[in-house]
């Protein structure tokens, strides 16, 4: 009489067992995820209204620097507001002359709308712009990749937006940062023409006549 082979040792048997142990792993996979997923993101009602007060009153005693921290640490966890929550982050910052703070915020603002956002850009070419400045003011410091840097957002807000008045004089301040004197005196015109009463491109033609008339 032959002896049967033990239920647990039939091929039917490994092989509906080690399903099953598929199906259990999958299961526990997919439950670490969702529970990482929910715990790494604000909800929406606290970002839109607590938490924002709660920043309001950090800044309303001075205290950036935490308020600045809360904003961005808000930022990396709740992306259906991120970009709400940077755009806040870069004008706290540029509220309290943090200049590499707002050009970071800018930087991924414009990173998550593939660089196709004018204001954005805009808004970077002059952070950009400010850092260098600040650089030379406190640390006597010409950043001529942050120069380099300002030109090529600059140019690409430009292009965006040709007849824009900002962008073409943002793009000649930029390029009068890079020594460009010409092709910046062009780009304030330009900037003149779209806007007559536009005081940041008049005052860069002034500072153009200015350096001409100290050469020897």
């Amino acid at each position: 009489m032959a002896v049967k082979e033990p239920v647990f040792k039939t091929t039917t048997y490994k092989i509906a067992f080690a399903l099953g142990m598929l199906f259990i792993f999958g299961a526990i996979v997919t439950g670490v995820y969702e529970s990482l997923r929910v715990r790494n993101r604000l909800p929406g009602l606290e970002i839109s209204a607590e938490y924002f007060l709660q920043i309001d009153t950090l800044l309303r005693r001075n205290n950036y620097k935490l308020a600045a921290e809360q904003i961005q640490r808000a930022a990396d966890l709740d992306f259906p507001h991120q970009k709400e929550l940077l755009r806040r982050l870069a004008k706290t910052a540029r509220q309290y002359k943090d200049f590499e703070t707002e050009v970071a915020a800018l930087k991924r603002l414009a990173s998550l709308d593939a660089m196709s956002d004018f204001d954005v850009l805009t808004d970077l070419s002059s952070a950009l712009q400010e850092r260098v400045r600040q650089r030379i003011e406190v640390d006597k410091v010409v950043d001529k990749d942050v120069i380099k840097e300002a030109v090529e957002i600059s140019d690409r807000a430009a292009q965006l937006r040709p007849d824009s008045a900002r962008a073409n004089c943002n793009l000649a301040s930029s390029l009068l940062m890079a020594g460009q004197t010409d092709h910046a005196e062009s780009f304030f015109r330009r900037a003149i023409q779209l806007d007559p009463n536009l005081v940041p491109a008049r005052q860069g033609l002034e500072h153009i006549n200015q350096l001409r008339r100290a050469k020897p």
